[in-house]
């Protein structure tokens, strides 16, 4: 399988735009756009520059606050122009080579996928891989896909939601499909799942990429004042000097010395956690606070 450049970038962010975006025609009108949505810091970080790089440009980064979930930023990267709009319209997964196809599959994994653990004497190991996918024309392009790819694509039927859930238990593919870009928390959770990482290392990046670092830099940029612990972290993200009124949002993470997760994993090892596990205990929900959330924050906590 040959790697290009470019290629497989564009099949990637064509599967993260199948599964967690959308492409729009204004009516009776030229107006076109891209839109990806995403909280993740790490995810936005790799759009930016993965951005500029095959465009040559920068989107515009917007922010929004979801109905059901305030605490969160949602960040809303999008593309207002003819070209990005017709070069991911037009994509065709029949004419994408077998790494290009594995690309493309790979962003509607991070998009849309969900990893399954079980605990086992104490440990955390892989599952499966789940997905769900509600638009038809989605589900189409998964199944074809994996079709396209000799990949066997098993499914059952999630009776509460009135639709299918498809699934892989191939552990070895799916680390393949999801090494080739580490894009968010979920790249480490894989990897704790096939106790490749410390567990409370994948605790703690999912709080950090899904929460701390949303929170941080969503005050930032939306003007709100922060404490001088945020500011601290800030400050290891981007560069505050370099940036002011005529920047925008893109252009001051563009220069961000973080590129992916594995950068946000290097950034958590020489943080003081204890100072802000407890500041942000309270945004996480209910149902996230499994025994070995409890167990890892616990001993940093304490530590």
């Amino acid at each position: 399988m040959v790697r290009s450049t470019k290629d497989y970038k564009i099949a990637f962010l064509a599967g993260l735009i199948e599964g967690d975006g959308n492409l729009y025609a204004y009516p009776n009108s030229q107006r076109r756009y891209v839109r990806i949505y995403t909280p993740d810091f790490s995810e936005v970080l790799w759009i930016v520059k993965t951005s500029k790089e095959i465009f040559g440009k920068l989107p515009i980064i917007g922010l929004d606050r979801p109905r059901g979930n305030k605490k969160l930023y949602l960040f809303r990267l999008e593309f207002h122009d003819n070209y990005s709009y017709d070069l991911f319209r037009k994509i065709d997964i029949v004419e994408m080579s077998d790494f290009e196809l594995l690309s493309y599959l790979s962003g509607i994994i991070y998009a849309e996928g969900h990893i399954k653990v079980k605990r086992m004497n104490g440990r955390i190991l892989f599952d499966s891989l789940e997905i769900e996918m509600k638009k038809k024309s989605s589900i189409e392009s998964l199944t074809k896909t994996c079709q396209l790819l000799g990949i066997h694509l098993k499914s059952y039927n999630r009776l509460k939601r009135k639709h299918k859930v498809y699934y892989i238990r191939d552990r070895h593919l799916i680390e393949e499909i999801m090494n080739i870009v580490h894009l968010n928390w979920k790249w480490v959770k894989l990897l704790t799942s096939l106790n490749k990482i410390d567990l409370c290392m994948y605790a703690l990046t999912r709080l950090y990429d899904h929460i701390i670092l949303n929170h941080i830099v969503g005050k930032f940029f939306s003007n709100q004042p922060l404490t001088n612990k945020e500011i601290l972290i800030l400050k290891r993200m981007i560069n505050i000097k370099l940036t002011s009124r005529t920047r925008t949002r893109a252009s001051i993470l563009y220069i961000s010395p973080i590129n992916n997760i594995d950068d946000v994993v290097e950034l958590i090892k020489d943080l003081q956690h204890k100072d802000y596990i407890i500041d942000y205990m309270c945004y996480l929900r209910h149902n996230e606070l499994s025994f070995f959330y409890k167990y890892c924050f616990k001993k940093y906590i304490s530590s």
